[in-house]
């Protein structure tokens, strides 16, 4: 059932209108309001559409139509007047009408037709408006995350280091961070929120900045993980989880120390020899008892690699549904060993896109990369 506002001050004209809208195949009901004032009250009614005449005992003109407006701004409207001039019909329409109809040139058909233009034509309006608000919001929230990564690396002698995440919509869900750690070590954590989308980019916020308040009071990564376990658990109600690795790299010694709570790294040696960093403990958020192993413990020497990478990295799959698989990552890591870091992130992120063609990745993208140079 539509319901429908007729704003007509003629009770002639207004009978005629009904009985046309009655003949018509609409299925409505009318309410009419022979003034602005009027139909103010009307309007607090669930009304689908107002049908208006322009010029009415307290409002005339193109007025008319600004006043239903600032009544309500997104009621569909439907100009009915006697002025057939072009103009005042183009006009009614810049100021927010969906449709005008001379009065001398109006019948069942054509009132049935305007009636449904104008609520789809509204419609379609709301949608397009929505969807623009949505893609500044997204836009907005975008470049909040691109500023939660780093885009300066901390000075580490005897390191270089490179990181880069993609994600695969407009936010992700992904993080990664290279940051001072007290002690003087560096400390490396790579994260991959479950889900996708704004919940799962606000989570991903929040939890980055938990570990980087969380380092100046409990700078072991066995202390730290449980703490932001307990604050990811209250933030989520158990409904999402993390995968967080963290290693924290001495930077005289350039012995490591590292947690996984769902996730896992690697290190390659000079050598060719790949080391599997296995995760210690299950994802953060899911239970608020986190139960982790004891931290691992890694030696870097000149010439070694430190790789973290999300699962986005390897689980792409191609049009036959095939997985790109992890080892065809760490063999090309294994073969550019002494390449610039940032060129074999773009070249192992170039091998996921391509695979993944003619589609692009479903998921987030996250590496992060620290090479002793001794």
């Amino acid at each position: 059932m539509i319901n429908v506002l007729l704003l007509e001050d003629s009770r002639t004209d207004a009978l005629l209108i009904k009985s046309c809208l009655k003949t018509s195949q609409l299925q409505c009901s009318v309410i009419v309001a022979e003034t602005v004032a009027e139909a103010e009250g009307l309007l607090k009614r669930d009304v689908d559409v107002a049908l208006i005449d322009l010029n009415l005992p307290d409002s005339s003109g193109i007025e008319t139509v600004r006043r239903i407006r600032a009544l309500r701004p997104n009621l569909p409207i439907v100009v009915l007047s006697g002025d057939a001039g072009e103009e005042t019909g183009l006009e009614a329409l810049r100021e927010g009408a969906q449709d005008f109809i001379p009065k001398n040139d109006f019948n069942s058909s054509t009132l049935e037709r305007s009636i449904r233009f104008a609520i789809e034509r509204q419609e379609h309006q709301l949608l397009r408006l929505e969807v623009r608000q949505h893609e500044q919001e997204s836009d907005a929230a975008r470049l909040v995350q691109q500023r939660l990564m780093p885009s300066e690396f901390p000075s580490t002698p005897g390191f270089e280091l490179a990181g880069r995440c993609r994600s695969a919509d407009a936010v992700g869900g992904d993080f990664f961070d290279l940051m001072p750690w007290p002690g003087n070590r560096l400390g490396v954590v790579i994260g991959d929120v479950s889900g996708h989308g704004l919940p799962a980019a606000l989570l991903m916020a929040s939890t980055h900045r938990v570990i980087r308040t969380l380092r100046n009071f409990l700078p072991e990564p066995g202390d730290l993980m449980p703490a932001a376990n307990e604050q990811i658990c209250e933030a989520t109600q158990l409904e999402r989880f993390v995968e967080i690795f963290l290693a924290v790299i001495d930077l005289e010694t350039r012995s490591a120390s590292y947690v996984g709570a769902g996730h896992g790294g690697i290190v390659l040696k000079s050598t060719g020899e790949v080391i599997k960093l296995n995760g210690t403990g299950l994802p953060a958020g899911m239970t608020r008892d986190l139960m982790m192993d004891a931290p691992g413990q890694f030696q870097m020497e000149p010439g070694d690699m430190l790789a973290i990478f999300t699962d986005g990295m390897y689980e792409c799959r191609n049009r036959n549904n095939e997985m790109l698989g992890q080892d065809a990552v760490v063999s090309l890591l294994r073969q550019n060993l002494k390449a610039d870091l940032n060129v074999l992130i773009d070249s192992l992120i170039e091998v996921s896109c391509n695979f993944s063609e003619p589609n692009e990745p479903s998921d987030d993208i996250t590496i992060a990369l620290v090479r002793c140079t001794g």
